[in-house]
């Protein structure tokens, strides 16, 4: 008798810029994340701002897999220092867990070397809308996927033009242009906006996949077979 297939493998995409995953290059204090390496090797995570501590859950996250968890008090994960990630389209994928919504909480945040946010999974409009966006078009691409205690992928492409999408789980995208991109990325926030930190956000967080080009095609199916696989999300 056949087994069960093997999980779908987390695809080599050539563009792969940042990566967390909650199993993977987390330090703990206790139950507290002090760090959290990103998997490609170019930058740590760390607790920079805030003065409190995302807590580590082993088995809290989608399907059973380990999560970092942000109360939305003052736990921010930021890495500062990077070197420039340079690009003309940014890719970003979440599997997160939205725990309640207030206006202008995200996911994610990166900023540019020109002191701008760009906006990952943002409360924005009536909930459980979120949107995506960068300084040149903010609050676009609104999906309302995002169920409030419910985990799901959310990902968000950013480019200046019509192809430009946000996107929850494998559902129905928004499309808009977010506006030319004109900034290298020089910092990475967790849950919370980079340009308004006393805002942190009620958000978990189980993985975290950033590209500087578009991820499509086969890279595309078995990314997103991947993340189902894994997270049993739809």
């Amino acid at each position: 008798m056949a087994g069960a297939p093997a999980p779908t493998e987390f695809p080599t995409l050539a563009s792969l810029t940042w990566r967390h995953r909650a199993d993977t290059g987390i330090t703990l204090s206790g139950s507290d994340v002090t760090q959290w390496d990103d998997m490609e090797g170019d930058a740590d995570v760390n607790t920079s701002e805030g003065g409190g501590a995302p807590q580590f859950s082993a088995a809290g996250g989608p399907n059973g897999e380990p999560c970092v968890i942000f109360d939305g008090s003052d736990d921010i994960l930021a890495a500062d220092g990077l070197t420039a990630v340079a690009g003309t389209s940014v890719h970003t994928f979440v599997v997160c867990q939205q725990n309640s919504w207030t206006v202008y909480e995200q996911a994610m945040a990166y900023e540019g070397d020109g002191g701008y946010n760009f906006n990952i999974c943002k409360s924005y409009g009536e909930s459980p809308a979120v949107v995506h966006g960068t300084p040149y078009a903010d609050y676009v691409n609104s999906v309302t996927g995002m169920v409030i205690g419910e985990w799901h992928l959310y990902q968000a492409y950013w480019n200046d033009s019509a192809s430009a999408f946000a996107q929850v789980d494998d559902g129905t995208p928004a499309t808009g242009s977010t506006g030319a991109f004109t900034q290298d990325l020089v910092r990475c926030v967790m849950a919370a906006d980079n340009n308004m930190t006393s805002l942190p956000s009620d958000f978990a967080i189980a993985e975290h996949v950033m590209s500087v080009t578009r991820v499509t095609g086969d890279d595309l199916t078995q990314l997103m077979d991947y993340f189902n696989d894994r997270y049993d999300l739809w």
